[in-house]
């Protein structure tokens, strides 16, 4: 998160979604991130992760242990976390992986994922920290075909035009048909871009190639236009995924400097996003210059 405060750039970027409430290897211990976020005033979109290790099994421990984790970071951190909180995703691409039902790869059907909204929703309203949450959006983050489903307040839609194999030249083009599509079926549902970016190394897929022209490209075409338009999220900040993975990171592991200008023409970043240090409003409610920050690399469906 240091990182991404400390960025000098003319775009803000000041906050982090997560996949999950819980520290990796426990079964309910918070995740290391609500310290950091309060401690750097980074806003977050929570995240539950809800698919389970089996196809079809039931998602109640796995949507309690995640309730839990978020109980005791609201114990410690109270309105000091609340006021960072940007909303909360039930799953992330759970449904493509449900539709697609390719090895190795669980999800959660739709009507699941509406289910886990309803029962997060409902447990939350009667919870100890319901006040915490009050007036928090909670919604699904899901490729743009499966993005539209019941329930949610929001829809997160994932995007990239380089796992679409689509040249550079007609990235944009492929972007904002796709964000159109989401928007036409949300029935007035605020959309989220909850995911995207090109990556500045690595293997080409299709006629989509990986190098620094082509990030610089896509984030000045693609990113600037919905950069302080909607709530964005770019993949990713510096690279953390497996080492056999694209390298999508815009600073650079070694020097941790920017690789691109970030500079948006016709954007301004005054006034705009959260301003967690006040804690006066929602910060669903307006666009925002946001950074998103995982673990596990994009999905190749999105």
């Amino acid at each position: 998160f240091n990182f991404a405060k400390n960025l000098i750039s003319p775009i803000t970027f000041d906050s982090a979604r997560l996949f999950t409430c819980i520290t990796a290897g426990t079964k309910d211990k918070p995740t290391g991130a609500f310290d950091a976020a309060v401690t750097t005033k980074t806003n977050l979109l929570l995240g539950f992760w809800i698919s389970p290790g089996e196809r079809g099994a039931s998602l109640d421990s796995i949507l309690q242990n995640e309730m839990s984790a978020l109980a005791k970071g609201f114990q410690k951190h109270g309105q000091d976390l609340t006021v960072l909180v940007i909303g909360l995703s039930i799953g992330s691409e759970d449904i493509y992986r449900w539709d697609k039902n390719e090895d190795g790869k669980v999800g959660v059907s739709a009507a699941n994922v509406t289910a886990a909204i309803k029962k997060v929703r409902d447990t939350i309203a009667s919870s100890d920290f319901a006040k915490y949450m009050k007036g928090k959006p909670i919604g699904h983050v899901d490729t743009a075909q499966w993005a539209v489903m019941d329930g949610a307040d929001f829809y997160g839609m994932t995007a990239y035009p380089y796992w679409a194999k689509v040249n550079i030249a007609e990235a944009n083009d492929s972007f904002q048909s796709t964000l159109e599509g989401v928007k036409q079926r949300a029935n007035n549902v605020p959309v989220w871009v909850a995911e995207m970016g090109w990556p500045f190394d690595g293997p080409a897929q299709g006629d989509a190639t990986a190098s620094y022209e082509n990030l610089q490209r896509y984030w000045t075409e693609v990113g600037c236009s919905v950069v302080g338009q909607y709530n964005t999220f770019w993949f990713e900040l510096i690279k953390d995924s497996e080492s056999d993975q694209p390298d999508w990171g815009m600073i650079d592991s070694a020097t941790h400097q920017p690789r691109l200008n970030l500079a948006c023409s016709g954007n301004s970043t005054s006034g705009s996003g959260p301003t967690p240090s006040s804690g006066s409003s929602n910060p669903s409610s307006s666009s925002s210059h946001l950074l998103a920050s995982q673990s596990e690399p994009p999905s190749a469906s999105s």
